[in-house]
């Protein structure tokens, strides 16, 4: 009876297995229940190969506590490097571009920076006439603070 026991807890491990690998399917982005299946996978494995079931749970846990560790690395890792690229507005940022509408203290004018037209005001409160180059300093609301280019 025990035999039957033990060849049975494979395929018991292994169906637990594609559960949890369909329960992470369902759920998005969180690699949880990838790592339980992964060690049921495991303790399926022994399970064929005649260990005990106080080995094969033993070895479901641990290898799912450190898939869990693994992926939750790897996850924060690829957040890390994914918080470093910049937004397309943040790229216009220290851009250079040309004036197509002069720039008056009182009236934002229009500048033309990697071939799309933004509204802007001078970051000096100095008009800036039409025609000349410019430089994107920062961004407020739908607005470019510029400055004359330096040459």
């Amino acid at each position: 009876m025990s035999f039957e026991v033990l060849s049975n807890s494979g395929f018991v491990w292994l169906i637990l297995a594609v559960l949890f690998l369909l329960l992470e399917m369902g759920t998005p982005g969180l690699f949880f229940f990838i790592s339980f299946s992964v060690g049921c996978l495991v303790a399926g494995i022994l399970a064929f190969l005649y260990f005990n079931i106080a080995v094969q749970a033993s070895a479901a846990i641990v290898t799912s506590i450190i898939a869990i560790f693994v992926l939750k690395k790897l996850f924060t890792q690829s957040l890390k490097s994914a918080n470093h690229e910049k937004t397309n507005i943040e790229r216009i940022i220290h851009s250079q571009g040309i004036v197509i509408k002069e720039i008056i203290p009182i009236k934002p004018g229009q500048v033309k920076v990697k071939g799309e037209i933004w509204s802007a005001k001078s970051i000096t409160k100095e008009p800036i006439e039409k025609g000349e180059k410019i430089k994107v300093i920062r961004i407020e609301g739908n607005h470019l603070i510029v400055e004359i280019e330096k040459q």
